[in-house]
């Protein structure tokens, strides 16, 4: 009993222990199992979480690249907005560069235009003013001319005893040198002598004479005339001179003038040496008297006398006459008579536009 008991007790727990191995073996198993399921399940987890990001990631990255794309069409459009521009302002600045080319070229053509207005602006002024200070200065230089002087006048430098006759020749063209002249022929007849210059074209001239000796009441002839004009002849006598004489007649051509209008006169008051008439109200001349002489070229052309600062009248210059050159001259009859004249710039008696 006791063999086979411990026989069946050694078998029976033979059995239990293989019962107990595969009790826990199954244990094992169905552990295992669980931990499968459960990885398991978290890899899916895992699994679908990544595919979400990466669902995202591409969503993300489609995103960008419509970004990308809408920037490559904007920096396009700010190309060819910059070209589009560039050309515009290219345009604008040809355009403007050809607009101020023209309007530098206007502003030339007119800067030149205002250039001739001025000039005949000045020309206009001078007409009502006067010469400008060269023709002043050349005009109050001028002198009687040796070489146009009759052999039996002298001309000689004044001897003026005037202050500010004397004051002027000190300055710079405005010496009075050969301003006298007197007859020393031993016979009688009319002798003639010319300035040096002519008086302008377009201008007012004055020049004065004084009367420093004469015998008659006739015998002086002041005034202009033309180089044409013999020296022999006198001055108002010849075609193209006109004077004013010492017993009081306006002369023009030979012909007797009347001062007021300056045509030939037909009225008479008086005989005179060579039968023409004086006309009325006009003063012979004596020693000491100052003769004007007048010339306005830009009122058409007269001619004015004065005596002592006082008006004698007007006298028109001919067509020809207006046309040539006009000098001052002077012609003396008797051997002894002696005149002084004054081209300027001081004057005894001022004339402005006479």
């Amino acid at each position: 009993m006791s063999f086979h008991a411990n026989a069946a007790t050694i078998i029976e727990a033979g059995q239990l222990s293989t019962d107990q191995q595969q009790i826990d073996e199954n244990a094992t198993e169905q552990n295992v199992s669980k931990t499968s399921a459960v990885s398991c399940a978290n890899c899916l987890k895992e699994k679908a979480k990544n595919e979400k990001m990466h669902e995202q990631l591409f969503q993300r990255q489609e995103q960008m690249l419509a970004k990308i794309d809408e920037l490559q069409k904007s920096v396009f459009a700010l190309k060819e907005g910059h070209s589009l521009i560039l050309s515009a302002v290219e345009k604008q600045f040809s355009s403007l560069g050809t607009n101020l080319d023209n309007k530098i070229n206007e502003l030339l053509n007119s800067n030149t235009a205002l250039i001739d207005v001025q000039k005949d602006v000045q020309k206009s002024v001078n007409k009502f003013i006067g010469p400008d200070y060269s023709e002043l200065k050349k005009m109050y230089s001028n002198c009687w001319d040796a070489a146009a002087c009759h052999s039996d006048l002298a001309i000689s430098d004044s001897a003026s005893n005037n202050a500010a006759l004397n004051k002027a020749q000190q300055k710079p063209g405005c010496l009075r040198k050969s301003v006298m002249v007197k007859h020393n022929g031993k016979n009688s007849g009319f002798c003639s002598v010319f300035a040096k210059m002519s008086i302008p074209n377009e201008s007012f001239f004055y020049y004065e004479v004084t009367i420093v000796h004469k015998h008659f009441d006739f015998g002086m002839h002041i005034g202009f005339a033309t180089k044409q004009m013999p020296l022999h002849s006198c001055v108002g006598c010849h075609e193209g001179s006109y004077a004013y004489d010492d017993n009081g007649k306006f002369l023009g051509g030979g012909a007797l003038l009347d001062g007021t209008n300056g045509q030939q006169s037909t009225s008479a008051a008086g005989s005179t040496r060579d039968g023409a008439s004086a006309i009325d109200g006009t003063p012979s001349l004596d020693v000491g008297d100052i003769i004007g002489c007048g010339v306005n070229r830009r009122v058409g052309g007269r001619i004015t006398y004065t005596l002592n600062g006082k008006r004698l009248g007007s006298v028109s210059i001919s067509a020809n006459a207006s046309s040539s050159e006009l000098f001052p001259s002077v012609s003396l009859y008797w051997p002894g008579d002696k005149i002084e004249a004054n081209f300027g710039p001081v004057f005894k008696h001022p004339q402005r536009l006479l």
